[in-house]
């Protein structure tokens, strides 16, 4: 595995992070600018990797990391979806009062 690769040194940091506390990790994921796939393929190092495989810690706290990115990136798509049905709603609603109005030119007409 390349050294230079994101999910390498996330999980670097997640193994440092258990001397030195979270500061360690948050500055890796904020610097590398990690998705959840980055995160993902660090937790799958640490299971497999030789140097992360013998602790723990680092797992759990990038189970943990991992969870959080995927609820964050839930939620973006809940905002997005929300403005789509909005959107949608608004659309359904100019053409049910289109067609009211419509409906009752035509009865006038008619009388």
């Amino acid at each position: 595995m390349d050294q230079q690769d994101p999910a390498w040194k996330i999980a670097e940091a997640a193994h440092a992070s258990t001397n030195s506390g979270p500061h360690t990790l948050d500055t890796a994921l904020t610097d590398l600018k990690a998705s959840a796939r980055d995160i993902a393929r660090a937790y799958a190092l640490c299971l497999s990797a030789g140097p992360f495989a013998s602790a723990e810690a680092p797992r759990l706290i990038l189970a943990t990391r991992l969870q959080v990115a995927l609820v964050e990136e839930h939620v973006k798509a809940q905002q997005c979806m929300g403005r789509t049905i909005t959107g949608l709603t608004w659309v359904l609603v100019a053409l049910t009062v289109a067609l009211v109005i419509f409906g009752g030119m035509d009865i006038w007409m008619r009388h």
